[in-house]
């Protein structure tokens, strides 16, 4: 009977983790899970800007491929920089990521949602999309 106790104990101990993550350290790995990164496609994207809509663009791109041709107002964050060149913007807010094809948008994504940011949006298919939908780049 002792001995089976024991076993018990021991096959406890072990399904239960012992010595793995403490539930702080959980935390982070199921709020990401929680944060879903929504998705708009260009033609979307341009109706808000042609509507007004106030809205925040952040390019992941490299400084040259900002400079050769961007959507005006975006902010160039690059995907490099992240997370640590996004600390200026709000973990709430919403955010609308692009690139060139939708790729480095969504590995940014992946980083922010990481980072505790809660609100994202993904350009599919990117820059390629937008400038196909007739978006207007700022060069």
């Amino acid at each position: 009977m002792k001995r089976t106790l024991a076993a018990l104990l021991v096959g406890l101990t072990v399904l239960t983790g012992c010595g793995g993550a403490t539930p702080s350290q959980q935390a982070p790995a199921a709020a990401a899970k929680s944060a879903e990164v929504g998705k708009i496609t260009a033609a979307e994207l341009l109706k808000k800007v042609q509507a007004g809509e106030k809205l925040l663009i952040v390019d992941v791109r490299t400084e040259e491929e900002f400079q050769a041709g961007h959507i005006e107002g975006a902010k160039l964050v690059t995907l490099q920089s992240l997370p640590d060149g996004a600390k200026g913007l709000g973990k709430a807010d919403q955010i609308i990521l692009i690139c060139r094809s939708g790729n480095r948008s969504t590995q940014a994504a992946q980083l922010l949602v990481a980072a505790g940011f809660t609100n994202l949006v993904n350009v599919t298919d990117g820059m390629t999309a937008w400038e196909k939908a007739g978006g207007p780049v700022v060069k």
